[in-house]
């Protein structure tokens, strides 16, 4: 919802790249979450969310209060796989730990 509402080009310039930023922590969390709830496996996670944020920006195209930029792709591709390093981090620490992880 939050990349297909309007947004406001007035923002003052320092606030253009949170939105860089706002992609990496929303595309990192996905592939946490994604990992979790349906493991499809390393490179299926990442091409499945590489996709998804194709398609947003695909939409965000269309929108005329919105613009598609291929930089939003380019941070969603790096988040993404960011995401499943965290994830892979945060398993082998809980094993390290000696909590019951199944989440391969």
């Amino acid at each position: 919802m939050l990349a297909l509402i309007p947004w406001s080009r007035q923002m003052p310039e320092v606030f253009r790249w949170s939105d860089k930023l706002n992609h990496f922590m929303a595309f990192v969390l996905l592939a946490c979450l994604l990992m979790i709830a349906y493991r499809p496996g390393w490179l299926m996670g990442w091409a499945l969310l590489f996709l998804y944020g194709a398609v947003i920006e695909a939409v965000q195209y269309f929108l005329p209060w919105r613009s598609a930029e291929w930089g939003d792709l380019a941070v969603d591709a790096v988040a993404a796989a960011a995401g499943l390093l965290l994830y892979r981090l945060l398993q082998t620490i809980g094993r390290a730990m000696g909590m019951p992880v199944d989440l391969q």
